[in-house]
């Protein structure tokens, strides 16, 4: 009985073990997905003045309406894009106080999902600013 109590005890610590490995490797894998996208808040930024001074230029020309109109929407991609980066910042957590395991690597799974689709998003509107502006 002490022997099956002590690999009880024994797998348990594994187990323990095995999960704080998951834990720790997913939230790096999610912090390595923020530490990625978080630089190009600044192409962004930088992308949205120049398409502020390119929407400036073109106004003064006569039936330049549809090209203001795709560089607008293409201002509005990368203010979405920005903020949905800034909600994702301010919705991850790393406190799991009284939380299961299970549910902090449930947790750290769809994190990392959303920063992902995050990055995607970011991408794709930094790719489509940088095409209008060529």
């Amino acid at each position: 009985m002490v022997i099956l109590s002590c690999k009880t005890n024994s797998n348990d610590n594994q187990t323990d073990t095995s999960n704080e490995n998951k834990q720790a490797k997913l939230y790096q894998e999610v912090i390595s997905g923020h530490d990625e996208v978080m630089p190009k808040l600044q192409d962004i930024s930088a992308l949205m003045e120049k398409l502020e001074t390119k929407i400036g230029e073109l106004e003064k020309v006569a039936g330049s309406e549809e090209s203001l109109a795709e560089l607008r929407n293409q201002m509005e991609a990368l203010d979405n894009a920005d903020e949905l980066m800034m909600n994702w910042m301010r919705n991850f957590t790393a406190k799991y106080d009284g939380w299961e395991e299970d549910r902090i690597i449930k947790y750290l799974e769809e994190e990392k999902e959303k920063i992902k689709e995050v990055g995607i998003e970011v991408n794709q509107s930094i790719e489509r600013a940088r095409e209008l502006l060529n």
